[in-house]
C-alpha cells in the first residue's frame, strides 16, 4: 500500500469522513470533523502506522493533508 493511500485511509477512518469529504486540500480549517481531539487521534495514528515519532512542533503544524505529506517525505 502506498503512503498516499495509507494516509487517505487514516484520514477517512479517524475523521469519520463520508464519501466525497476527503479532498486534497482537507485541513483543520476547512473540515468541521477535524477538531482538536480528532487531531490528536490523527497524529497518534500516523505515528503508529508510519513508525515515526512526531514532536510538539509537528502537532501544532500538521494541520492539513499537504503539511502531513511534506512531513512524511522528510522521514
Amino acid at each position: 500500500m502506498s503512503d498516499h493511500i495509507k494516509l487517505k485511509d487514516i484520514l477517512e477512518t479517524v475523521l469519520e469522513l463520508n464519501s466525497g469529504e476527503y479532498t486534497e486540500d482537507i485541513s483543520i480549517e476547512n473540515n468541521e470533523k477535524w477538531d482538536s481531539i480528532k487531531h490528536l487521534q490523527l497524529m497518534s495514528t500516523i505515528e503508529q502506522e508510519f513508525g515515526i515519532t512526531l514532536g510538539d512542533d509537528d502537532l501544532l503544524n500538521l494541520t492539513s493533508l499537504e503539511s502531513i505529506k511534506k512531513r512524511l517525505e522528510e522521514v
